[in-house]
């Protein structure tokens, strides 16, 4: 079984009009509870969102490809923040915000850890990157998604961030040749 590995991640970008000549844009999401968060973005990607406190350093995928079989081809999502002091977390939540504003948990972490750099990472569970598990990956077109990071550090209210992900049209069919070849 041969597997290829490829990784797309939140594009690092700072917040301003421009970043290295690229225009960037406010962009208008339904987040849950109806409400709407407007996000920087630019054609490349998501600018991080980031307070005082964590900076978001990636929303991502990577894929376990096995030609000709989506089956068994994997996706597992990745997610990653950074804290800017140091900090004893309590619990991290990572929700996927439908375009609907419904909320759905991919990643629930109730012993937290940040490693040598500050930096938590968490992962879902391998997905099969067929139709039915993973139908934005076989649309045509540019899929945008929107997170929901909870993050608790102990004897501190929860803090709430919310991070779109880019996932360009042509990494969409990059992965599907690859898959299907």
């Amino acid at each position: 079984m041969r597997f290829v590995f490829l990784f797309i991640a939140v594009g690092f970008l700072s917040s301003c009009a421009t970043y290295k000549g690229v225009s960037v844009t406010d962009t208008s999401f339904k987040a849950d509870g109806g409400k709407v968060i407007r996000h920087p973005m630019t054609r490349y990607g998501s600018v991080p969102a980031e307070n005082e406190h964590y900076r978001i350093e990636g929303t991502g995928f990577m894929g376990a490809l096995k030609k000709g079989s989506a089956q068994e081809s994997l996706l597992t999502f990745t997610f990653s923040f950074v804290a800017k002091q140091p900090v004893n977390l309590e619990s991290v939540q990572v929700e996927e915000v439908t375009p609907e504003g419904q909320l759905k948990t991919v990643v629930k972490d109730q012993a937290p850890e940040l490693n040598k750099n500050k930096n938590w990472v968490g992962r879902t569970a391998a997905v099969p990157m067929t139709r039915t598990s993973v139908p934005w990956l076989y649309e045509p077109n540019d899929t945008v998604m929107l997170y929901k990071f909870t993050i608790t550090a102990k004897g501190e209210a929860p803090v709430v961030m919310y991070q779109p992900s880019l996932t360009v049209a042509a990494s969409k069919a990059l992965y599907l040749k690859v898959m299907n070849s």
